[in-house]
């Protein structure tokens, strides 16, 4: 856990997996102001159980959907191949999806692991329940 100064009495806690990256990087550092979640408490121990992610996932949606409806360039990383496409990463945290006809020009590449965690801009195509699809193509 990270412990969290909100100024009260009661102590507050973040589970440590909520300000890491899914490589296992810490998001915050000691000092930093951050926006967090009350998700609980514990009666026993006056303790309040804080969201981290859930404020920054809602953030990075809302800058996904500005992006979108204003036609906004978005940078992300493709991390994994699946069946038709890569999985992308937004600013390390949300995941998308970028199909392979998207992600080129002209000429597929022959090897498609080249695009593998490099920064791509990119324009968002779709978003629906949550998810995006991405297009480098559009971009380019």
């Amino acid at each position: 856990y990270v412990f969290v100064d909100i100024g009260l009495k009661n102590e507050a806690v973040i589970n440590i997996s909520e300000v890491k990256t899914e490589t296992g990087e810490l998001i915050v550092s000691e000092g930093d102001e951050i926006e967090a979640l009350v998700e609980s408490k514990t009666p026993s121990e006056n303790l309040l159980l804080l969201s981290y992610r859930k404020v920054l996932e809602k953030k990075l949606r809302e800058e996904i959907e500005k992006a979108y409806k204003e036609k906004g360039v978005i940078k992300i990383k493709p991390y994994l191949i699946v069946k038709g496409g890569y999985r992308v990463m937004y600013k390390d945290f949300l995941k998308g999806f970028m199909p392979f006809s998207q992600s080129y020009f002209r000429k597929r590449p022959e090897n498609q692991k080249e695009l593998l965690g490099k920064e791509l801009e990119v324009f968002v195509l779709t978003i629906d329940k949550g998810n995006f699809i991405v297009s480098r193509r559009a971009y380019l």
